[in-house]
């Protein structure tokens, strides 16, 4: 540490800092005072929060305000953007076959409440993940379709998921990574 005059400490910082001694007491006949330290913080990103709500107004921009009137598009959104983002879906029924294709970061798919928002696949796969680093999907419901999730890459994680009138498995994993599910049907 660099040591400085007391007068040029008191100058800038005030009374208010004391001065420091190695041996607890105060500074004898001299005086000198630590200057403080400066630590530099590390680097953090934000995640990005895209919402979506089907009864929004086409041409939204994924914002609290404006959100997305699907969800493919708040994934696309999501897969366009560099980092991890959690595309979150108010209340309703979505008639969709998802495709989550990111690899430039996590990304989470979650709606606001399992008993309140409804996939309804219509026949064919209620989510499928390709080309994906790690997804997770909480907090929704996936109906009429022929696989509730199916991933082909990276890592997922499921949470309180509920699969029902499925043709085929609720979640179906091939050649991907770690898995993880948790009160899900």
């Amino acid at each position: 540490m660099r040591k400085v005059r007391f007068a040029d400490f008191l100058n800038v910082f005030g009374p208010a800092w004391k001065p420091a001694n190695r041996r607890g007491g105060r500074a004898r006949n001299r005086r000198t005072w630590l200057a403080p330290r400066t630590e530099s913080l590390e680097c953090r990103v934000m995640l990005t929060t895209i919402h979506v709500n089907h009864l929004a107004a086409a041409g939204g921009n994924g914002s609290a305000d404006t959100p997305f009137q699907t969800i493919q598009q708040g994934l696309d959104d999501a897969a366009a953007r560099a980092g991890d983002d959690v595309v979150l879906v108010a209340a309703g029924t979505y008639a969709a076959n998802l495709s989550i294709n990111d690899s430039s970061g996590a990304v989470t798919l979650a709606g606001v409440d399992r008993a309140s928002v409804l996939i309804n696949a219509g026949g064919a796969d209620g989510i499928s993940i390709s080309q994906a680093g790690n997804v997770l999907i909480s907090d929704l419901r996936i109906t009429g379709g022929n696989r509730g999730i199916e991933s082909q890459s990276g890592n997922l994680a499921v949470s309180n998921v509920d699969s029902s009138g499925l043709i085929g498995a609720g979640i179906a994993v091939f050649n991907a990574g770690n898995v993880f599910v948790t009160n899900s049907t």
